[in-house]
């Protein structure tokens, strides 16, 4: 298959479209594996993967910028789930039940 004008227009629209929609539900992160690509910038341009991930964060808590912030998240949702269920467990004790 040729290389086209049209085709190039063709594919740069549906690359976008499909990038765009990414954005909304997430999966931007599997079209976009940021550790690969930021592992083959640093080979390119000669810096430490270490020392690049350092200068990172350092530039992200600088600026007061919370790269983890939705992992985080996630993890708190998990907590108040199960402190809710905890919260949900009938006590045997509170209720008044008796054994004997």
């Amino acid at each position: 298959m040729a290389l086209t004008e049209e085709r190039v227009r063709r594919v740069t629209k549906e690359s976008f479209e499909a990038l765009s929609e990414s954005l909304k539900d997430g999966s931007w992160k599997v079209l976009l594996p940021g550790k690969q690509i930021v592992t083959r910038f640093c080979s390119l341009a000669g810096i430490n993967y270490g020392r690049f991930v350092n200068m990172y964060l350092a530039v992200c808590e600088k600026n007061d910028f919370e790269p983890l912030r939705d992992i985080v998240s996630i993890f708190e949702q998990f907590a108040k789930c199960e402190d809710a269920e905890q919260g949900a467990q009938p006590d045997a004790h509170a209720s008044g039940a008796d054994a004997g």
